[in-house]
């Protein structure tokens, strides 16, 4: 629900300590950013942001009651607490001049215990005539990116009305600022509302515009229905230690690559007549592409509906940006006029038979079960495969896996009522998760769920019709009772039946879950890169 708590632990540096910073160490600082703003503006950049939120600089230190207890000037009132933050802008303000923007970054209120709405407002009276524009955030830093974990599908952006009580309180006591907020934005109607009713004068976007490069163009040519919807997955931020080198996006192949794609690939080829096996995001992300690319297009699937491993997105309320992504794909199939033959198990003889020039074949994968006794029981289930099955399984269900497909399938079960016992041999769950403001907002999503348990560290050596054996940390076998066991353990591909596609057009490519089980973000961009390399 919109009210319930969307802070994480803090996951970033524990800042400096504002008890000690003394006089000579303001200046010094004050003295720092006035130097840098001015060879920032010697260098022509048309404005400087200053960076003040989630307690981790020392101007929102300084102003929150979290961090700041001091007694002295700078100290208790929230005038001496904003004191600081208002002679460094100062100071800024008389090196830059008065017709040159400065944008301050600061959070809208913080937990409790912190600064209020109320008291950023108050704050942004003592900031008039030193700022340009308030730049609106989230209380803490992982929140400010929201997942669908934390953000209902209701409310996508979770924290737009007090940034737009915030704005309307700013322009009501006629200070000289702009007011622009951000988190979750990203629905062009939802933006355009923000602004048009007050609660925004700017709309502040990264995610939609690194999901779609051509944001704006989309925009103003009335593309809504062409947007990529964002995942929130949140691997476009760069992550720190083991995944320091990944920076990617799920659903946009192209980053990384802007400039090579040209010299990767011709601009057009000749029109092909292609097929693909198997309507998945990586079967519908080769379909889209070889479409737009001016190839005739036909697509094959077996099921009654395209999604494949997705579908499951149709079930989770948490993964709602994961179905809106879903079902963007599957609109383009329409408007790109490819032909979609649903409830159809084809053959290579089939494919041979229609002359296709080119042939990817997008399978996908199958579970697979433990190295222990007792899989074949009645009471287990697959994770990939329970979707649509849920009324099968008991109230208390046994995951085995805690990666993200144990995790989210449990917590989805915990959605619609059941007990959930989540065991994994890692010392932690969704060790598989992006690092960068995901895996705290997912835990603590978990953490508020009274149906969610978990065992890390433990090795599971035998399912019972009655539940789950296993070795705790100690070495000592014990036993998790529950009605029904999911095994979220893995996965192989199809790749045996993928072979005998082989030979069923002169191009052939092997796509997405196929070739290795993988995540949306692999299948995507396989697929996008077949569809580029037709010939």
């Amino acid at each position: 629900p919109p009210d319930e708590p969307r802070s994480a632990p803090d996951d970033g540096p524990p800042g400096i300590d504002v008890q000690t910073f003394g006089r000579e160490e303001m200046d010094a600082f004050i003295a720092d950013y006035v130097q840098q703003a001015k060879d920032l503006k010697a260098l022509g950049f048309d404005i400087v942001s200053i960076y003040a939120c989630y307690r981790n600089q020392p101007m929102s230190r300084f102003f929150s009651p979290l961090t700041n207890h001091r007694t002295d000037e700078y100290g208790g009132s929230l005038e001496n607490r904003a004191r600081f933050t208002v002679e460094l802008l100062t100071a800024l303000r008389k090196a830059l001049g008065r017709g040159y923007p400065i944008e301050l970054v600061f959070s809208v209120s913080e937990p409790e215990g912190g600064y209020t709405a109320e008291d950023c407002v108050a704050f942004a009276r003592l900031c008039d005539g030193l700022v340009d524009i308030l730049h609106l955030r989230a209380g803490e830093m992982d929140p400010q990116h929201p997942l669908g974990f934390t953000s209902p599908e209701s409310v996508p952006e979770p924290y737009l009305e007090e940034m737009g009580r915030v704005t309307k309180a700013i322009h009501a006591a006629g200070l000289k600022m702009a007011v622009g907020v951000s988190s979750g934005m990203f629905d062009i109607g939802n933006a355009d509302a923000a602004v048009r009713e007050g609660k925004a004068d700017l709309v502040y976007m990264a995610r939609s515009w690194i999901s779609n490069p051509n944001y704006g163009e989309l925009v103003y040519e009335g593309r809504g229905e062409d947007v990529v919807p964002c995942v929130r997955c949140n691997k476009c931020h760069v992550p720190s230690g083991r995944e320091m080198f990944r920076t990617m996006c799920t659903v946009n192949p192209l980053i990384g690559l802007e400039d090579r794609v040209e010299k990767m690939y011709p601009a057009s080829v000749p029109s092909r007549k292609v097929a693909v096996v198997g309507g998945g995001p990586a079967g519908m992300e080769f379909a889209k592409v070889a479409a737009e690319r001016g190839h005739s297009v036909t697509l094959y699937e077996a099921s009654d509906a395209l999604g494949g491993m997705v579908k499951h997105a149709d079930y989770a309320g948490f993964k709602w940006p994961l179905r809106r992504f879903k079902d963007y794909l599957i609109g383009q199939m329409d408007k790109l006029a490819v032909d979609v033959r649903l409830n159809t198990r084809v053959t290579r003889e089939m494919l041979l038979a229609e002359g296709y020039d080119m042939v990817a074949v997008a399978i996908g994968a199958h579970p697979i079960a433990p190295p222990f006794p007792g899989k074949d029981l009645p009471n287990v289930f697959y994770g990939m495969t329970c979707y649509g099955q849920q009324d099968k399984l008991g109230d208390t269900v046994a995951v085995i896996g805690g990666g993200e497909i144990g995790v989210e399938t449990a917590l989805w079960l915990n959605e619609i009522g059941k007990r959930t016992i989540v065991l994994e041999m890692l010392p932690e769950l969704i060790e598989d998760a992006p690092h960068a403001h995901y895996k705290n907002m997912v835990r603590s999503y978990w953490q508020r769920q009274p149906l969610f348990e978990s065992l890390t560290g433990v090795r599971c050596t035998a399912i019972d019709p009655d539940g789950v054996r296993y070795i705790d940390r100690d070495g000592t076998e014990k036993k998790v009772f529950s009605d029904s066991v999911l095994l979220c353990t893995g996965a192989a591909s199809n790749a045996d039946a993928a072979e005998a596609f082989i030979g069923s057009a002169p191009q052939m490519a092997f796509i997405g879950d196929v070739n290795r089980f993988g995540n949306v973000q692999k299948a995507v961009r396989e697929g996008w890169a077949a569809a580029m390399n037709i010939r």
